[in-house]
């Protein structure tokens, strides 16, 4: 039987520009090399910021993370499941309404079935 699995869906958009200080990027960054602009660094700290929270959370055992965040097109995916999808839809716009969030985000309600990310019905979330 197919698991239900909601996908968080948030624009990805820089949250900050700034001058390399050292070699290693941060996690949650992307390397100099991906910079619209030598010596710079674009940050996601959203993206690290939405991880510890789904972690936190996810240790009430209220849901659970399906699987790591990954980039479709232009947007960074997160993944819920292990409970009904009211839960997980409550769950996704907890996670759009956070500081920092991009606006734009959406949830796709899909299974562990599908072949394809992206693809289920799709749900708006609250925008901050």
């Amino acid at each position: 039987m197919a698991q239900l699995v909601v996908e968080i869906h948030i624009p990805l958009v820089e949250t900050r520009v700034q001058l390399l200080d050292d070699t290693e990027p941060e996690a949650g960054s992307v390397p100099a090399a991906a910079s619209p602009q030598p010596g710079l660094e674009v940050e996601f700290d959203w993206i690290v910021a939405v991880e510890k929270y789904l972690i936190k959370r996810e240790e009430s055992g209220e849901f659970e993370v399906y699987d790591d965040g990954e980039s479709l097109g232009g947007d960074y995916l997160f993944y819920l499941t292990g409970a009904d999808e009211q839960t997980l839809l409550s769950i996704a716009a907890d996670v759009a309404r956070l500081p920092g969030i991009p606006p734009g985000a959406y949830a796709i309600v899909t299974d562990d079935e599908s072949g394809e990310m992206g693809v289920g019905r799709q749900e708006p979330l609250p925008q901050r």
